[in-house]
């Protein structure tokens, strides 16, 4: 497996906010508490004790040094501070967040970070339901089967098992995207707050008609 290959593996966290960002590193150290301290899963366990998680900005760029470069990595960053580090810092995985509001444009700061080996990988997160790019420009239009270049990363990666270009604009976009082979869908919400899904489910139940 590639987090426990020989050398040290390097994880990139990006998206368009900050919060989206601090909130996966959050989650990333709580797992790396949990795991080191169980000595019972004994990869596990080494990997968090060596595991070093950082959050990249304007001020402290310059702490990620070749010390900790020799360190298994997390690394969270927006795809513009990224411009600020040593171009022979690369990554093994980038994880996009919130890929659905991130312009295709602006990913490609943090795309352009991704090793070139065999085992490198792209994970890109999103609702194409939500948000979509905040920014508003006048782009050309593009002939098919030339994908969205203008939009979202995670509407331009989306591909049917032809490598043809999906597009959501229709009534039924589930439908479409169940067409790309490489996605998975999760159908949970973990964010979900129980009370008010009781709540709903009341309303479901006295008032069936609505």
């Amino acid at each position: 497996m590639l987090m426990f290959s020989a050398s040290p593996l390097r994880v990139l966290i990006t998206a368009c906010t900050h919060t989206a960002i601090n909130n996966l590193l959050s989650s990333i150290e709580h797992l790396k508490t949990l795991f080191s301290s169980s000595p019972q899963f004994p990869h596990w366990y080494k990997l968090a004790n060596e595991l070093i998680v950082l959050k990249i900005d304007s001020n402290n760029f310059r702490n990620l040094t070749s010390s900790k470069r020799e360190h298994p990595l997390v690394i969270g960053s927006t795809g513009w501070t990224l411009q600020k580090l040593d171009p022979s810092i690369v990554f093994d995985v980038i994880f996009v967040d919130e890929a659905t509001q991130l312009l295709t444009s602006d990913a490609l700061l943090a795309l352009n970070r991704l090793a070139n080996h065999d085992e490198s990988r792209l994970i890109v997160a999103g609702d194409p339901l939500q948000l979509s790019p905040v920014k508003r420009c006048t782009y050309p239009s593009l002939p098919y089967p030339v994908p969205d270049l203008f939009s979202s990363l995670f509407h331009c990666l989306l591909r049917d098992e032809n490598n043809s270009p999906i597009s959501l604009h229709t009534e039924k976009p589930f439908e479409q995207i169940s067409r790309c082979p490489y996605l998975s869908i999760f159908n949970e919400n973990h964010r979900k707050f129980i009370c008010i899904i009781y709540f709903f489910d009341c309303l479901h139940i006295l008032f069936p008609q609505v």
